[in-house]
């Protein structure tokens, strides 16, 4: 097996609930992902990171290099390029060597701040034998620290359910000094390192209007209207005003969830997706199990997230822009928070 440079590819998702009825404004809040109203957002993925429109129009290209992870600090975008597998023919194998890299946004420039790989200490079985890749498995996996002066990032060979190798590392900005920690290697190793709390997500909002509960749609009023699937609430927007709706799709090593969206006002549930318009299930389809759960659905380790920009709300969970009642947008890439 050799080692040489090449990047991964990633992909994401958008999901907008943006249409506002009366009393939908979001809420303000101390939160990092309530922002002014934009026009663009910086997305990365497979075609490395851009800057599209809400639409998913390209405005420039910042990074041509595919994309498995990106934060946004400042005025920089760090990125993580590489650990891809690639076979060539019968007797070679390769794992592209993994970089951090910074892009600025005011002029375009990109510099690579430090390569990731090799791992020290990666000396188990597991690591010698099987040729999989380290990557980063979920966006909270790679973020600044609190001091804001190094990028703290995971990569497993696979996702928690089926990993076998996890390394952590600190790479410091000032000089693209790396430290790394082995925290599995076919057995549990080392802690990983002190990168501060995770950033506070805002307590949700009390719950008014309809909810699911035990396979229903309960209105405030206490009229039940059967849902089937096995939906449960997972997360609301900030405003109360919409709650995201999830099942299990398919379990096993690897987990699959459908999604739905219910609009606590009217009791409406709407389904995702670019094949949806959006428009809300009626009773009857509602009642169907394999209609439902054969929607759109997502991996267990999507980003799946509330934000508010501008006063809309939308629903982060893989690459597309969704607005209840209207049509898909597919953003290219998932978006840069």
């Amino acid at each position: 097996m050799r080692c040489h440079l090449m990047s991964l590819l990633a992909s994401g998702l958008v999901i907008s609930c943006g249409s506002q009825q009366p009393g939908a404004q979001a809420e303000g809040r101390d939160d990092s992902l309530t922002q002014a109203d934009p026009s663009t957002v910086l997305v990365h993925g497979n075609m490395g990171v851009m800057e599209v429109t809400l639409t998913g129009e390209p405005v420039r290209r910042l990074l041509s290099a595919p994309v498995q992870a990106a934060v946004r600090h400042g005025e920089d975008v760090f990125a993580i390029t590489g650990g891809q597998h690639e076979a060539l023919g019968d007797e070679d194998d390769v794992i592209t060597e993994t970089a951090l890299v910074r892009v600025s946004l005011r002029d375009g420039s990109a510099q690579r701040v430090a390569l990731l790989d090799p791992v020290p200490g990666l000396d188990c079985e597991q690591a010698q034998v099987h040729l999989l890749p380290l990557t980063v498995q979920s966006a909270f996996d790679f973020r600044m620290n609190a001091s804001g002066d190094a990028l703290c990032v995971r990569r497993q060979d696979r996702n928690a359910n089926m990993m076998d190798v996890a390394v952590h590392q600190r790479v410091w900005l000032a000089d693209g000094r790396v430290e790394s920690r082995v925290l599995q290697c076919g057995e549990p190793r080392e802690e990983p390192f002190d990168c501060g709390a995770l950033p506070r997500r805002p307590a949700p909002p009390p719950v008014r209007g309809h909810r699911v509960e035990e396979g229903h749609i309960v209105a405030p009023d206490g009229t039940r209207r059967p849902i089937a699937g096995g939906f449960e609430e997972e997360q609301s927007s900030p405003s109360g005003s919409w709650v995201l709706l999830s099942a299990v799709a398919e379990e096993g090593d690897y987990i699959h969830r459908a999604l739905l969206l219910l609009d606590r006002r009217g009791g409406s549930v709407h389904p995702l997706g670019p094949s949806s318009d959006g428009a809300a299930l009626t009773d009857a389809a509602l009642a169907d199990t394999a209609s439902l759960l054969g929607g759109m659905t997502v991996p267990g380790e999507a980003f799946i997230r509330f934000v508010s920009w501008g006063g809309v709300e939308y629903l982060v969970a893989d690459q597309f822009l969704v607005t209840p009642g209207g049509g898909t947008a597919n953003l290219m890439g998932t978006p840069i928070l």
